[in-house]
């Protein structure tokens, strides 16, 4: 990654280019980013990117509006500012901590494994196969299958509450709002964080509020799920600290808040 810190979030932002990544798998590795020593303000503009900034979510959403090559622009322009904008703010504000919720029991397990107690459970299993790539593979199935039962956890949590506001919430109380400047916004923003739709899927479900929805709050919809979503939430809850979630949800809604209101008042 490039040193100079525009530079670097900028690039961390166009990953998504050669690792399209949805918003469910990204919380993982972006742990494991921030886990290597990867700035938080980086890591931070990858977790927010990736999931919009990417070539098959860009591809669903030209299809989805029939071609329409300025939603797309938009939305990858509108989704770069502001992971790029979050990544830059929260990185000044964890320049020297890492609010990782779990970062002193994944130091714990890295001195143990690497010290004189390594005759435990690592040790026992790996090293005492005999090739090299015997031993590479084992580790990777049990670090795949810690992640899988720690996030899973969290991704069933927050699918089973997003299929419950999908049926109890009726579509009819959020069209009431549907034209107003303020109201639109905040209805599709509260409507992305509800459903908590796949980044691939979304904009085909945004095409049908067109024409009874403004445009900014289609805009807005279309930025925020992928970046900030109640199964993402939960997610990013088992990996970080309380409050740095806090922080991140609160600036990303703001930010977003003003494009889709920016969005209205210039009718884009």
């Amino acid at each position: 990654m490039p040193k100079a810190h525009w530079l670097g979030l900028s690039t961390a932002a166009l990953f998504g280019f050669l690792f399209p990544v949805c918003e469910c798998a990204i919380v993982p590795i972006t742990r494991g980013l921030v886990r290597k020593g990867v700035p938080i303000g980086m890591a931070v503009t990858f977790l927010l990117a990736v999931p919009i900034v990417n070539p098959i979510v860009l591809t669903s959403t030209f299809y989805a509006f029939d071609g329409a090559w300025g939603v797309v622009v938009l939305r990858a322009s509108c989704g770069f500012l502001v992971a790029v904008f979050v990544g830059d703010y929260l990185g000044r504000l964890y320049k020297k901590n890492y609010p990782l919720r779990t970062f002193g029991f994944y130091e714990t397990q890295q001195h143990d494994h690497g010290s004189a107690c390594a005759h435990a459970q690592g040790h026992s299993h790996a090293d005492h196969l005999e090739g090299g790539s015997s031993a590479v593979i084992w580790q990777l199935l049990q670090h795949t299958s810690e992640e899988f039962f720690e996030v899973g956890r969290y991704l069933i949590l927050g699918a089973g509450l997003s299929a419950a506001l999908q049926t109890l919430v009726p579509r009819q109380c959020l069209l009431a709002v549907g034209q107003n400047n303020l109201l639109s916004v905040i209805a599709m923003m509260a409507l992305a964080y509800g459903l908590s739709l796949c980044s691939e899927a979304d904009a085909f479900i945004a095409r049908t509020f067109v024409g009874q929805f403004s445009s900014g709050s289609i805009l807005a919809f279309l930025v925020l799920g992928p970046m900030l979503d109640l199964k993402g939430t939960l997610l990013l809850s088992g990996a970080f600290e309380r409050y740095f979630v806090w922080r991140l949800a609160t600036t990303v809604a703001l930010a977003v808040l003003g494009l889709g209101l920016l969005a209205n008042a210039f009718h884009l």
